[in-house]
């Protein structure tokens, strides 16, 4: 599929040495080996509240796009996962 990182080399380039940093993160190695509490992982997923809210906008209004449309999920899920943590 056109565009995709599959097939874009120069895009998976650019964030491999950010998801290694990510991946090497003490808070995602212990929430990879579920040692974080719940109260971390809700302090977590509010401190990036924003960005998860921008991406949501984001997919709301390529839901229509043909390559988007798949990423498609029904806003409000944000306030429903922090709501339950």
């Amino acid at each position: 599929m056109p565009g995709t990182a599959a097939t874009c080399p120069s895009a998976v380039g650019a964030t491999e040495e950010v998801h290694t940093q990510a991946e090497n993160a003490q808070y995602v190695r212990k929430f990879q080996k579920g040692q974080v509490t719940q109260k971390g992982f809700k302090l977590v997923m509010a401190s990036l509240y924003l960005v998860f809210v921008a991406l949501e906008e984001e997919l709301e209004r390529s839901r229509d796009n043909r390559v988007y449309a798949r990423l498609y999920f029904p806003q409000g899920a944000v306030e429903q996962e922090l709501t339950f943590w």
